[in-house]
């Protein structure tokens, strides 16, 4: 049994859907949990209650403080979700239009992927050298070198599959001349 260059990329296509959907999902669920606890959080910290101090000015002076930097927070960690589930997204929608195009045989769509994964490779990679050469903290910055030589070797593979799909693309439609 010969295993072919499209069916392992593939299944690895699959493997990514199922991974960045599970990340979408995990995104989306975290984004409703923040907006939840955003919601429903109370006006000021110790349950609801208001502080009971004689001095007003202390009171009003805290008060301002403590919302201010709450709303710093929830204004960086909501847009930092955003981003999250928004990147998700896009991750998403490639990996399901990978996998529909090795499985439908569209070359277009597969090149579409590999695009996309050469230009996030290179954003990681940069990232990672960034980290590697900050030196403060290399065990992440090896993971991510790791992350980055695996999503090449994917790369590798699809493109790959791409030009074997490209071929098979281009003689499709053709039909073989017989001399008489």
């Amino acid at each position: 049994m010969k295993i072919r260059i499209e069916d392992v990329c593939l299944a690895l296509a699959i493997v990514n859907a199922i991974t960045t959907g599970l990340a979408l999902l995990g995104s989306i669920v975290l984004m409703f949990i923040f907006i939840t606890r955003v919601l429903s959080a109370p006006k000021y910290p110790g349950v609801g209650e208001e502080i009971y101090d004689d001095d007003r000015s202390s009171q009003e002076i805290y008060q301002r403080v403590f919302v201010s930097n709450e709303a710093v927070f929830n204004t960086f960690f909501g847009t930092f979700i955003a981003v999250l589930v928004l990147a998700s997204l896009i991750s998403f929608i490639f990996a399901v239009l990978l996998c529909n195009g090795i499985s439908k045989r569209q070359p277009g769509q597969v090149k579409a992927y590999f695009i996309y994964g050469v230009i996030t490779t290179a954003m990681a990679a940069h990232v990672t050298a960034a980290i590697l050469f900050d030196g403060r903290d290399q065990q992440t910055g090896l993971l991510s070198l790791l992350g980055c030589v695996l999503q090449s070797l994917f790369l590798v593979l699809i493109y790959k599959t791409y030009t074997k799909l490209g071929r098979e693309a281009m003689f499709k439609n053709h039909s073989r001349l017989i001399e008489s």
